[in-house]
This record gives C-alpha cells, sequence and structure tokens, in this order.
C-alpha cells in the first residue's frame, strides 16, 4: 500500500499526537484536582467523625445519667402528680371564689346603676322644674313688657301727629 499524500498523514499524525498529549495533560490536570477533592472530602469526614464521636460520648453520659435517675423516676413522678392534683385544686377553688366575686360585684354595680340613674332622673326633673319656673314667667313678663311699649308707641306716636299735619287725601270722613 502506498501513500499517496505524505503530507496529509503528516499533519494528520501530528494532529493526533496533539490531541493525544492534551488529553493527557486533561488528565493530570483532573487527576490533580480529584486528589485535591479527595483530601478534602478526607478533611471533612474525619471532622464528622469526630464530632460523631463527641455526640456519642454525650449520648452516652445522658444514657448514663438517666439509667441513674429510672429509679428514682417513679418517686418524682408521683411527687409531680400531688403537687399538680394539689394546684388543680386550689386553682378550682380560687376559680370559684373569683366568679362568686365577680358575680357578686355584677349585682351591686347593677344596683348602684339603676339607683344612680335613678338619681339622675331625679336631678333632671327637678332641673327642668326650675328652668320651667325661673324661664317661663320671665318669658311671660318679657312679652307682656313688650306688648306695652308697642302700645305705648303706638298711642304716643297717634297723639304727636296733629290733625293738620294729614293731607286732604286722608280725612276721615264719620
Amino acid at each position: 500500500m502506498t501513500i499517496q499524500n505524505l503530507q496529509l498523514v503528516n499533519i494528520l499524525v501530528l494532529v493526533m499526537a496533539g490531541l493525544i498529549i492534551g488529553q493527557t495533560l486533561l488528565l493530570v490536570l483532573m487527576s490533580f484536582r480529584m486528589a485535591k477533592q479527595a483530601r478534602n472530602l478526607d478533611e471533612s469526614l474525619r471532622l464528622l467523625s469526630q464530632k460523631s464521636a463527641q455526640g456519642v460520648a454525650f449520648a452516652q453520659r445522658v444514657i448514663a445519667a438517666v439509667e441513674k435517675l429510672t429509679p428514682k423516676l417513679s418517686e418524682v413522678e408521683s411527687t409531680v402528680e400531688k403537687e399538680l392534683t394539689t394546684f388543680l385544686k386550689a386553682s378550682e377553688k380560687a376559680d370559684q371564689a373569683a366568679g362568686r366575686t365577680i358575680d357578686l360585684l355584677r349585682f351591686e354595680l347593677g344596683k348602684a346603676d339603676s339607683g344612680l340613674d335613678a338619681l339622675l332622673s331625679k336631678f333632671s326633673q327637678q332641673t327642668y322644674a326650675v328652668h320651667r319656673a325661673t324661664v317661663h314667667p320671665s318669658m311671660r313678663v318679657s312679652e307682656l313688657i313688650r306688648a306695652s311699649l308697642k302700645i305705648l308707641q303706638r298711642t304716643l306716636s297717634r297723639e304727636k301727629k296733629s290733625p293738620a299735619s294729614y293731607g286732604p287725601e286722608k280725612e276721615t270722613f264719620i
């Protein structure tokens, strides 16, 4: 087999060699990056492992403390139950007493309200009576005085006019 275009083959071989070198460089770079990420992951896992170990140790201490307190838990439970029962009874009594006090206050306030309403009503009636007793007579007297003044003005104005002041068209016929 003979190669007809040797120059083209040389170029293709060079391109292929360049691609292989590029691929190799890319693989080297990726392997360095992967190694760095693997180190970071290893460090993160180590820290997580330490924290987990601390958490497990804390959980073991809590479990040990709970195991020590377990026999005393029934005593604590009965004591708390007794205290809660006592508190509940006391609060019920206080609630009943407060309810009675509120009902009594409501009743007394109702009585005071009705008494105050009656007192205000009587005061209003008395105020109206005083108003009527003082204003109405003074209004009547004022009306009488006005009427008297008008009558006086009319009579005085007629007396001042003499019969000569009437013109020929104003003569009166009997």
